[in-house]
């Protein structure tokens, strides 16, 4: 069991550092100021202890907005389908 609990956490840091390269593909460049605020906050929490492991923070004051995730309503012109939904389903194809 201990085996496959370390085989999964490292398929896990493996799918959180392409999420966020994916992340920065698809974060639009204006100052580059968001597409570098993108961390891992997941880190080497254990799997299977309950509750959910948050994997990436961008802690850019519009990071919402550019996601058009705004609770104003406020959508991109620049990433009209978002940044999170296309960039994840990036990284569950490779």
């Amino acid at each position: 069991m201990n085996q496959l609990n370390k085989e999964m956490m490292q398929d896990l840091r493996s799918f959180t550092s392409e999420f966020i390269t994916q992340l920065r593909i698809s974060t639009p460049v204006d100052t580059g100021y968001a597409r570098s605020r993108y961390t891992n906050v997941y880190g080497n929490k254990m799997l299977g202890t309950g509750g959910t492991i948050p994997l990436v923070k961008n802690d850019a004051p519009y990071a919402a907005v550019l996601d058009g995730r705004s609770d104003r309503g406020f959508i991109s012109s620049q990433a009209p389908k978002g940044i999170v939904e296309p960039a994840f389903k990036r990284t569950r194809k490779k």
